[in-house]
């Protein structure tokens, strides 16, 4: 995570804050732990945030793969997709 706000994160991905901040509560819900934590200095990573990283790049580039084969197949040149991670 080298950000370290979620705001600057939605800027670089051009999404909302909230909404960033509903898919990270969201994926936390469903795995049962933190990602991260939230404190003035900004967010950091958890152990199991740090943990978990690998895997959340390898499921994005895999996602930003199919879509950018998909629109091959259907004849365009590439795809914007915001599932970008910042590494």
């Amino acid at each position: 995570m080298q950000c370290g706000s979620l705001t600057k994160a939605a800027e670089i991905l051009k999404l909302t804050q909230p909404g960033i901040s509903h898919a990270i509560t969201s994926l936390e819900n469903e795995l049962g732990f933190s990602l991260i934590t939230r404190n003035r200095s900004g967010i950091h990573l958890t152990h199991n945030g740090e943990h978990m990283l690998p895997y959340i790049r390898d499921i994005l580039t895999l996602n930003n793969t199919i879509k950018q084969e998909a629109a091959a197949i259907n004849g365009f040149r590439s795809w914007s997709s915001k599932s970008r991670l910042i590494y």
